[in-house]
């Protein structure tokens, strides 16, 4: 388990650090039907980002906040939370610079909670073929999973469980083109939290 925990460390720090941030637009970002997308699921709405070209469902309790945050490599598409969730950069100005900071979008998950954090990435380097991780298939593109009891970061917010998912947009796309997905789960109720998440996986649609 420490060689995923240390992958999901590095992944979410590329994604927190050096980091631009803006003020958040926290909406559900969902609706109850997106032409041409999921699936109807029975207790579950739409997240569609269009400009990511990536919609799932999850269930509706769940909520979507969007920041616009972007490092060198990635860029945040969304943060979907049962918790309520802050900027996760703080923004520090004085004469001579301006300096930003980046973390969690909240200091420990509520008992039961779940943080998920979906992502682009384009890190030079860093392809699908080079992740540890279980070959699978997400809304039928090549994709990458490791799970497991959580670790690094997932820990220190109090999760029990945590998934990564590595999708590739494309053949025709460059081979650093990758959505993630990051998820920690805290318990109680962490099977019932992993079965949602797979719910959602399984509804994910990735326009190219």
């Amino acid at each position: 388990m420490g060689r995923f925990g240390a992958v999901l460390a590095v992944a979410v720090a590329g994604l927190l650090a050096a980091a631009a941030c803006t003020a958040p637009s926290k909406t559900p970002g969902t609706s109850p039907s997106v032409p041409g997308g999921s699936p109807r699921v029975p207790g579950t709405v739409v997240a569609a980002f269009p400009a990511a070209g990536l919609s799932f469902r999850h269930p509706r309790q769940w909520r979507s906040y969007r920041y616009q945050e972007t490092s060198s490599f990635t860029d945040l598409i969304t943060f979907v939370s049962t918790d309520t969730l802050h900027a996760p950069c703080t923004e520090t100005r004085n004469a001579s610079a301006t300096t930003i900071v980046c973390g969690p979008p909240l200091a420990r998950l509520s008992p039961g909670g779940v943080l998920i954090t979906w992502m682009t990435e384009g890190m030079p380097g860093r392809t699908l073929a080079l992740l540890p991780g279980m070959r699978t298939r997400i809304g039928g593109h090549q994709a990458r999973a490791v799970s497991g009891a959580a670790a690094g970061s997932c820990a220190k917010l109090g999760g029990a469980w945590q998934e990564q998912v590595t999708i590739a947009r494309d053949s025709a796309l460059p081979s650093t083109s990758l959505v993630a997905m990051d998820a920690c789960a805290a318990a109680p109720g962490v099977a019932q939290a992993r079965q949602e998440i797979t719910d959602m996986l399984a509804t994910v649609r990735l326009d190219v």
